[in-house]
């Protein structure tokens, strides 16, 4: 195996894995890819691409009704560029129409809003001292947390107009 190379079985887990794919999937297309010879796999001495032809085939079969391929000895003797193996599988997940940017966080991000009043409601006692200005608590904030926030935004989050 050559120095930048990695097991076809590494790079099925890893990949699976940040692009929140099924496994089963991903072998089922990088070993159909490699019977194709689109996918162009380092196999060590003494092993050829016709030798494993007929257990590739056979594992595309097995794939379909569930087996794990990550668990036969042979899936490991396949190696791969992960250059070459991200570029197909970009272009592959392009095909198939599966977004390639990973998910979002669920959920919105909080306004700057909701954060001045929770640092706010945090922070000062309730109800404001009279000596508290919006201002004082604007320059608190960004002290803090590095944001500058305007004497306005602290106003709409203490809930004034």
């Amino acid at each position: 195996m050559a120095g930048k190379e990695t097991t076809l079985r590494d790079l099925v887990e890893s990949r699976a894995a940040e692009y929140n794919l099924p496994p089963r999937w991903l072998w089922g297309w990088a070993l159909d890819a490699i019977v194709r010879h689109v996918l162009l796999p380092n196999l060590p001495e003494g092993i050829s691409l016709d030798s494993l032809h007929g257990r590739i085939v056979g594992a595309l079969y097995a794939i379909e009704r569930g087996s794990d391929p990550s668990r036969w000895s042979w899936t490991s003797a396949i190696a791969l560029s992960p250059a070459a193996f991200d570029r197909w599988l970009k272009k592959t997940l392009r095909g198939r129409k599966i977004t390639t940017h990973p998910r979002r966080a669920v959920g919105a991000k909080s306004t700057l809003r909701e954060d001045v009043a929770a640092f706010a409601a945090a922070n000062y006692p309730s109800p404001l001292p009279p000596g508290i200005t919006n201002e004082k608590i604007a320059q608190d904030y960004e002290s803090k947390t590095g944001t500058a926030v305007s004497e306005r935004t602290v106003r709409r989050a203490l809930g004034r107009k």
